[in-house]
């Protein structure tokens, strides 16, 4: 049993310094089991793995689709990332791959990375690819061609009558006229206004007369100390019970709601609930597929009495630019009536962006 285990043993030995440089295999000959070269050879370049594992790792966080570069090419350029790492002992899961790959895309599939976290989809990473491939597809077709055709004869005015042509008409040349130059023309000589019954200018020179004549007597009235009479405003205390200046005016914003600007957005501080009105849920709803989850409870306050929801949706909601930007999830009560603005966010949605 020794004799066969020692001859394996030479026979690995073998292959082992075969397969590297010369250097190496002066200093690992003499070593007695191929146990020892392995051991040697890892302490000397073992500790040079976990620098190569960085190289992929930071090129997955670098890497991003360049406008213009078919989706196909650079989702196996991350998926070779994926393998080189997985071959060097870097382990990451196949949700993760996901979620790197889905964040390398450009701004164009915002909308589809939107759609595949809202209704947290599961794909591996050659279904993505499938799908991105058929959403390229959508984005590259050819813009449609606009036929432009010739209008036909306008209609004859009242009391002329278009006369029929018989036959094929013979194509002429149009006669030229000849019109005379602008200084061949006599100059036609002002006549009266009918307001002021007055020569000298046109008719549409009297606004400009008109203001010199207001300008006129308002000097006349500086120089002898007439002014006009006006009212006197005056508020009393009484008025400004309950406003709180300067927010006494309704506060109407605009909201970027899963990715569309949507404006007419009411702050109401004394609603308990945030509603979203039914006409705005369409105009969304033809963009992103949702469905509404049912309501049990009414509503109070909308036209002076009870009011049935017609369901609810939890939407993602952005508000402010820059650093100043907060995304939060938001439950919206669709309802049906009529109403001047889109959306009306109550204490529940502004408290969470505090």
């Amino acid at each position: 049993e020794y004799a066969r285990w020692k001859k394996a043993d030479e026979m690995e030995k073998c292959y082992i310094l075969a397969s590297i440089s010369n250097v190496l295999q002066h200093q690992h000959q003499s070593k007695n089991t191929a146990a020892d070269i392995l051991i040697n050879l890892r302490n000397l370049f073992g500790h040079q793995s976990r620098a190569a594992r960085q190289e992929p790792i930071c090129a997955l966080m670098t890497t991003r689709m360049a406008v213009g570069t078919p989706v196909r090419e650079h989702a196996l350029e991350i998926m070779a990332l994926f393998n080189e790492l997985e071959v060097m002992k870097g382990f990451i899961d196949e949700k993760t791959q996901v979620d790197i790959l889905l964040q390398s895309l450009p701004k164009s599939f915002y909308q589809f990375r939107l759609n595949h976290n809202m209704h947290k989809m599961h794909m591996a990473l050659p279904e993505l690819l499938a799908e991105l491939q058929s959403l390229e597809a959508l984005f590259t077709q050819a813009p449609h061609v606009l036929v432009a055709e010739q209008a036909g004869p306008s209609r004859p005015h009242k009391g002329k009558k278009r006369k029929k042509s018989t036959g094929k008409a013979k194509v002429q040349d149009a006669p030229v006229v000849l019109r005379p130059t602008p200084r061949a023309v006599a100059k036609k000589p002002k006549g009266r206004f009918h307001k002021c019954n007055k020569s000298g200018h046109w008719k549409v020179d009297y606004h400009v007369l008109k203001k010199g004549h207001a300008r006129a007597v308002k000097r006349k009235r500086e120089e002898v100390g007439i002014t006009a009479h006006m009212p006197v405003k005056s508020f009393k205390a009484e008025d400004a019970e309950g406003v709180v200046l300067p927010h006494n005016d309704a506060l109407v914003i605009t909201a970027e709601v899963v990715g569309f600007n949507v404006k007419s957005v009411f702050i109401d501080t004394g609603s308990s609930m945030d509603v979203m009105f039914y006409d705005c849920f369409v105009q969304i709803n033809k963009e992103v597929n949702m469905e509404l989850k049912p309501v049990a409870t009414a509503l109070y306050g909308f036209n002076g009495g009870e009011l049935m929801p017609m369901g609810e949706i939890s939407l993602s909601v952005a508000l402010g630019s820059g650093v100043m930007r907060m995304v939060r999830m938001v439950r919206f009560v669709v309802v049906g009536t009529e109403s001047s603005y889109n959306i009306i966010m109550g204490r529940t949605s502004l408290n969470s962006f505090q």
